[in-house]
């Protein structure tokens, strides 16, 4: 099964269940899970000044404030925001579900590299208190999702440093290029994805 076929497999499931879209809705970042064409105006809006990479790109899910989270060439899962960042998070659909039911976002800062520990201090900073959803614990053992979360942690690092790196270069000169998401100097990040890279 390809990454779109994936996809539409979850966008169904998710959208067929009321108490689990009630649940995304309510505790997760992003709040919203759609079929591709309603979402197209918003990532033409994003893609205003065109971009010099032929990405395929399948937007899923918003953020509520203009951000997109995108399936890329049939393969990884990319997030961009509405301030001129831009990234991976997921290196499949499979794991970004599995990201986004364990942890209800995507944490994205230069700490959360550090440690686990980090990690979970910085989530801990950015969430409210949420009661555990027994929706989304349903969701991950029906779709044989790994529930331990370290182990998703790990999925989640792996993701924000895939190579190549996603980036949109735009065609106009009125428009700059991406920044990646941990907002990080573009050398340090691109070492640190080949660092991370070469210890998977």
């Amino acid at each position: 099964m390809t990454q779109k076929e994936r996809l539409v497999y979850f966008i169904n499931r998710i959208n067929s269940d009321e108490e689990l879209k009630e649940e995304i809705y309510n505790k997760c970042d992003p709040d919203t899970i759609y079929p591709q064409k309603e979402l197209m105006e918003d990532l033409e809006w994003l893609m205003e000044g065109g971009s010099e990479g032929n990405y395929d790109l399948v937007p899923f899910a918003n953020d509520g404030s203009g951000g997109l989270y995108l399936l890329v060439n049939d393969q990884h899962i990319a997030y961009f925001d509405s301030e001129g960042c831009a990234g991976y998070v997921a290196e499949s659909v499979d794991d970004f579900f599995n990201i986004l039911f364990v942890f209800r976002f995507f944490c994205l800062s230069k700490g959360v590299m550090k440690s686990y520990e980090q990690f979970l201090k910085e989530c801990e900073e950015n969430l409210f208190e949420i009661k555990p959803s027994e929706a989304f614990e349903r969701f991950l053992i029906k779709e044989k999702m790994e529930t331990d979360k370290e182990k998703v942690y790990e999925k989640f690092i792996k993701g924000l440093t895939i190579t190549p790196i996603f980036e949109i270069n735009p065609i106009d000169e009125e428009y700059v290029k991406t920044n990646n998401l941990l907002g990080m100097e573009e050398d340090e990040f691109l070492e640190l994805c080949k660092k991370i890279c070469s210890q998977g």
